[in-house]
């Protein structure tokens, strides 16, 4: 969207938005768009017991008396914003105290989160256009002949003359857009409500309490080991697990392990949970562990063997996030990043550092649109440095550069590349002037890259090929 694509532009126009090579063109496929959106409404039921798919792009939840669990239900709301915002979609959520009102606000309305307090459905729907209201095109077709363009307007038309001129669906949406029609999720749409998937979870309890380290850490392996059991009869692993130890003078002790891909090797896990166990307060004694898999991935089943071969993508690849898991929950997920690439031409935003345990891109996206095509240096300055250069043109080639307190005689200049700024993006914090690149090697056979802003004609070091 930054570039300024819209929904409804044609390809060609798109294309043309977008920087070389950073375009990915997917056909729509009904069927799988469909499957996704029912795994949405499974994944949604983590903030209400009922919701189900609403074809093709939106979601119906019914979150009456679930706004206790959470506070309030502007809480609610927010918390399930952000988390649809974390899966990589952009959303627009409506509470009302209808089905109906909530369809109509959530894609006509002005806001991107809008909360309509009981009673309120007809003054959020009345200066909505009529299609807010679920009519279909021939309908919507009939109100327009007659100057009908409003919600409001329908509103007020005489109830006894609908059903003649416009049949009785058109009152019957009236009726549910207010709340006076009774509506439910399941006759909406030819889908069954989601249902969850109850998450793994294993539990001890003591005899009586105790504070032996020795028995809380055989305890731990046992639960893993039975985890591990349940998890490979469903032909997953663990992404997420959370323990809960019980203790009798104070508040029960919760630990967290995130995993950046799915695992039951009660091995790696153990190494993770191990130094967490050792440090726990176990106060006067632990009555109970319980354990839980809270988040889960598929895990693909891999042919034993008896001599490894050294394939590639598999040891190395597990020892790989093993490692990443180690780090990620000794110092904390966010201080284990990697470089993603990002479609931009302006070298220093052509990558972004992202957690190693952040959710991957769904499978047969290109992570920030692929690297592009063009040579450049392996070492990227944090900021430009300042130089002083003698060029033989004003616009090149180099014959010295001045950097770092030395003077370098330069015997090889190719260049320039011009790169202009985005003129997509607004504000006046995002804009650049215009660059010529050159790429230089000095007399010790050491390769730059410079740079000259074309506006203040100041040259500048940004990056060195090692």
């Amino acid at each position: 969207m930054g570039a300024g694509v819209r929904p409804g532009m044609s390809l060609a126009h798109a294309r043309a938005l977008l920087p070389l090579g950073g375009v990915q063109v997917e056909l729509f496929t009904p069927e799988r768009d469909g499957a996704s959106l029912r795994a949405l409404a499974q994944w949604a039921l983590r903030f209400s017991p009922l919701a189900a798919p609403d074809p093709p792009d939106g979601l119906l939840v019914d979150i009456s008396g679930c706004q206790q669990l959470f506070r309030g239900e502007r809480r609610l709301v927010s918390q399930l914003a952000r988390a649809v915002e974390r899966l990589g979609f952009t959303a627009r959520l409506a509470v009302a105290p209808s089905f109906g009102c909530a369809w109509g606000v959530a894609r006509f309305g002005g806001e991107g989160l809008t909360i309509v307090a009981e009673g309120g459905a007809r003054e959020a729907i009345s200066s909505l256009p009529v299609e807010s209201l679920r009519l279909d095109e021939g309908t919507c077709l009939a109100l327009h002949e007659i100057g009908v363009w409003r919600a409001g307007e329908a509103l007020a038309m005489p109830r006894a003359s609908i059903p003649a001129r416009f049949g009785p669906g058109l009152l019957l949406r009236l009726d549910q857009a207010l709340g006076r029609a009774p509506e439910t999720i399941e006759p909406m749409r030819p889908v069954e409500p989601m249902r969850p998937v109850e998450p793994v979870r294993v539990e001890r309890v003591f005899d009586g309490p105790t504070a032996r380290l020795e028995a809380i850490e055989v305890t731990v392996r046992d639960l893993l080991t039975a985890m591990a059991k349940e998890l490979a009869r469903r032909g997953s692993g663990a992404m997420r697990i959370d323990i809960e130890l019980t203790r009798v003078d104070s508040e029960p002790v919760r630990l967290a392990v995130i995993l950046g891909r799915a695992s039951r090797s009660v091995h790696h896990l153990w190494a993770l949970l191990g130094p967490r166990i050792e440090r726990v307060n176990m106060g006067f004694g632990v009555e109970g562990i319980a354990m839980t898999a809270s988040r889960t991935g598929r895990l693909r089943h891999e042919q034993a063997e008896c001599w490894r071969t050294g394939r590639e993508g598999g040891t190395d690849d597990a020892a790989l996030w093993e490692l990443v898991d180690t780090f990620a929950n000794r110092f904390g997920p966010e201080r284990v990043a990697r470089a993603e690439p990002v479609a931009t031409h302006i070298p220093e935003r052509a990558f972004r550092m992202c957690p190693m345990l952040a959710r991957r891109a769904r499978a047969g996206e290109k992570p920030g649109g692929g690297l592009a095509p063009w040579d450049r240096p392996s070492l990227l300055l944090d900021s430009p440095e300042p130089v002083r250069v003698i060029a033989v043109t004003p616009d090149g080639p180099l014959s010295r550069v001045q950097w770092r307190g030395g003077e370098h005689r330069i015997v090889t200049c190719t260049g320039p590349e011009r790169l202009s700024p985005e003129w997509w993006r607004a504000g006046p914090d995002e804009r650049h002037a215009t660059r010529d690149y050159f790429k230089v090697q000095d007399e010790e056979g050491r390769w730059l890259w410079v740079y000259r802003e074309l506006e203040g004609n100041r040259w500048f070091v940004h990056g060195v090929w090692e």
